[in-house]
């Protein structure tokens, strides 16, 4: 069962115990989908990546900060914040998890770019990452092992529950749909379509 909030988590494991079912257990999982990619995929991406280096996942507005104190030391002398170059807090960044010296290449300004570009990898080498970097350490981990990964969760789950369907992310839905196999198991998915 996948939600979006830990509310709605505790919601379900609630409603399941006025059914009698106390404890959810291995093989099954009640989460986020945030937490569902974290746990069985992130993590192991990320560790393949950088050993065993902690990982910290921090909000945007932290993460945010950390980034800004980063850029103010490599950020090129024309920089300004009111010129048009992307905001920061804006961007949209390429992980390139086999080159982390190219994670952002967003402009044509390449002093910017290698700013931006030193800046974000020094914070993933550090282990600090967003809750977004997640997700795409998910799709880059699953992308190597699709195969492998859609036999063992077509036998592991039988159903898949996709609660809050309507705030699932473009990206969230291409790795579920890329993960659960609907020939093999039963999906399921509530939301409200007018949201």
């Amino acid at each position: 069962v996948l939600t979006h909030t830990n509310v709605a988590v505790d919601e379900i494991k609630e409603s399941l115990k006025k059914l009698g079912v106390e404890e959810i257990k291995n093989p099954h999982f009640i989460g986020t989908i945030q937490d569902f990619f974290n746990t069985f995929f992130a993590k192991k991406a990320f560790h393949l990546i950088l050993g065993d280096k902690k990982m910290r996942v921090l909000d945007d507005d932290v993460f945010r900060e950390k980034f800004d104190k980063q850029f103010e030391f490599r950020k090129p002398y024309y920089y300004r914040e009111d010129l048009s170059f992307p905001n920061p807090g804006n961007w949209e960044i390429k992980w390139d998890f086999d080159n982390l010296d190219q994670v952002a290449m967003m402009m044509e300004q390449k002093s910017y770019n290698k700013a931006f570009n030193e800046s974000i990898s020094y914070l993933f080498k550090q282990g600090i990452i967003t809750n977004k970097c997640c997700l795409e350490l998910a799709k880059w981990y699953i992308e190597q092992y699709q195969e492998i990964l859609k036999a063992i969760i077509s036998k592991r789950f039988s159903y898949l529950l996709l609660d809050e369907v309507q705030d699932t992310s473009k990206l969230q839905f291409s790795l579920i749909s890329s993960l659960f196999d609907n020939q093999n198991l039963i999906i399921q998915r509530f939301g409200d379509p007018f949201q």
